[in-house]
């Protein structure tokens, strides 16, 4: 097989050690060299002079876990500019040949000498970040979610028939219930005149009345406030990612105009 790359390093990277296999050469004059590091930042930076100082600019390595990820990113920002190659395991373990941690580096430098692995995307740093906060959105709002319908339920067990008169028990009309709730309001009347909009449409009032009319105690007005302070406390967080969202993609969207 043709050496498309005659300066090519790979590693093993695990949470506490890395090991590094550089390969200068092939054939007769094929030189292997091997370290091992650990993995706090001073140890990835002695790394980094490492393959700097045998000229290595290929680099291999597996994503394994989230360990890859700090490895990554002190190659990537150093003066030398690596040619940064994320390999998926599964690919890995697909080719022939044995494959243990001893000689798993070896095997990668081998492997990356000859361009027979397939390289994972990695966008750009700006890119990640705005990754990082779409994904951690995301999570913030699954998490609201579980517990609005936490609250819910807990209505449901006093017999409160909001969910079933109420869009959203997020919404205007029945936040505004809920914290007539918390606050010691507890007759259906009372409770039904803070509707709004549609909810007050003709007929609509008794009801809701009805349906508002349960067994709502002191002990469930306490949960009742967790629920509410939780969703409050998760509203008002992704509302900051929000905007730093719209920051960080507003950038892409000035460039796609001033095409």
């Amino acid at each position: 097989m043709d050496v498309v790359y005659t300066r090519c390093a790979a590693m093993d990277v695990h949470k506490k050690t890395i090991n590094v296999c550089i390969r200068i050469g092939y054939g007769a004059k094929l030189q292997i060299l091997t370290s091992v590091y650990g993995t706090f930042t001073a140890d990835l930076e002695r790394m980094r002079e490492f393959l700097r100082e045998h000229k290595v600019h290929r680099v291999i390595m597996e994503s394994t876990g989230v360990y890859w990820i700090p490895v990554w990113n002190v190659l990537e920002r150093g003066s030398w500019k690596f040619d940064l190659v994320l390999v998926n395991p599964q690919h890995v373990r697909a080719l022939q040949g044995e494959k243990t941690d001893v000689k798993d580096c070896r095997r990668l430098a081998e492997l990356g000498q000859h361009d027979l692995l397939r390289s994972s995307f990695i966008p750009s740093p700006p890119i990640r970040e705005l990754r990082d906060l779409t994904r951690r959105r995301s999570q913030l709002q699954q998490d609201r979610n579980r517990v609005v319908n936490r609250l819910g339920r807990l209505l449901e067990t006093v017999n409160l028939k909001l969910g079933s008169v109420a869009s959203e028990l997020t919404g205007v009309s029945a936040t505004a219930m809920i914290e007539a709730l918390i606050d010691g309001k507890r007759r259906g009347g009372v409770l039904a005149d803070l509707a709004k909009g549609r909810m007050r449409a003709a007929g609509k009032l008794a009801g809701l009345s009805m349906a508002l009319a349960g067994r709502f105690t002191g002990h469930h007005a306490l949960l009742c406030r967790l629920h509410r302070d939780r969703i409050t406390s998760f509203g008002a967080a992704i509302a900051d990612l929000d905007e730093r969202i719209a920051g960080k993609a507003a950038r892409w969207q000035r460039a796609g105009r001033a095409r």
